[in-house]
């Protein structure tokens, strides 16, 4: 099994711009990070420190930071309405880059799974996705088993599914997992699904953007199928960006991403809100590859 490599943060903050606008400067600290590993359950601590130099980030035309994307067939990109939220097929781009997560808790504490829910991943690397961190963790604890599928379709889940090494996530999430302030998870598959999925860019966004959203909702009514909906995203500080893109329950997790397949920010929240792939977040994802 692939272990995580020690993680170190940092402590900082940013003043940027929405709509051309300067939001106020946002005292974003930056806690501990914690290492887990899936197949032993250990916890590491990884101090908060110094990792602000691990990136080799391009620049986009409006100078924002951003690594780009990595497509399977660049040929095959579908345009999504604005208004209305559709179901896509995951085999093709960028929708074969969004992983359906099936998740399994222990909620009575003999070590069996007996609480099943959906979420929503996506590619970042070859054997690294993103997510939301209540995916992962929350009032129970960690998640006790976690099945990840690809290209998935259809009134049912798949019979082949692959599993994680390893995830980072924020200390001060552990501490209050109502923080959606970092609610985040930077996730180490064992396999490296990359070359069959592609996988989104990641980029610090500097201004209102075009954006979609595609997840898994846990819905019966969707059965276990992939939607996406088209919008509008803002900044709303260092740490989280809104949008209006139509969700539901188990798109949690999902990419919040443009035409290029670049992702700002991790849909966390109805509403509709998420975790804003910021500097701090940009470079532990880099650290990774």
């Amino acid at each position: 099994m692939k272990r995580l490599n020690k993680i170190l943060c940092m402590v900082g903050t940013m003043s940027l711009l929405v709509s051309g606008l300067a939001y106020a400067e946002t005292e974003a600290t930056y806690p501990d990070c914690v290492a887990y590993d899936y197949e032993t359950g250990e916890e590491t601590i990884i101090p908060a420190e110094e990792f602000m130099n691990v990136t080799n980030a391009r620049t986009n035309d409006t100078g924002e930071q951003i690594s780009p994307a990595y497509d399977i067939s660049p040929d095959s990109r579908t345009i999504i309405g604005p208004d209305n939220r559709v179901k896509v097929d995951p085999n093709q781009e960028p929708y074969c880059k969004i992983l359906c997560l099936n998740l399994g808790r222990d909620t009575n504490g003999d070590g069996v799974s007996d609480s099943w829910a959906l979420g929503t991943g996506f590619m970042v690397y070859k054997d690294i996705m993103l997510t939301a961190g209540h995916c992962m963790y929350n009032s129970t604890g960690y998640v006790k088993e976690m099945r990840i599928y690809v290209k998935q379709s259809g009134q049912s889940l798949g019979s082949k599914y692959y599993y994680p090494a390893s995830w980072v996530m924020s200390q001060a999430y552990i501490n209050n997992p109502n923080d959606a302030n970092y609610d985040w998870c930077v996730v180490k598959l064992q396999n490296e699904l990359g070359p069959q999925t592609g996988w989104f860019g990641y980029g610090v966004a500097n201004s209102q953007k075009n954006v979609t959203v595609s997840g898994y909702p846990d819905n019966t009514a969707h059965h276990y199928n992939q939607y996406a909906a088209s919008g509008t995203m803002t900044v709303s500080n260092d740490l989280r960006v809104a949008h209006n893109c139509d969700t539901e329950g188990g798109e949690s997790g999902a990419p919040i991403y443009d035409a290029d397949h670049i992702a700002w920010g991790i849909h966390t929240h109805g509403g509709n809100a998420g975790i804003r792939i910021n500097s701090y977040l940009f470079n532990l994802i880099e650290s990774k590859k």
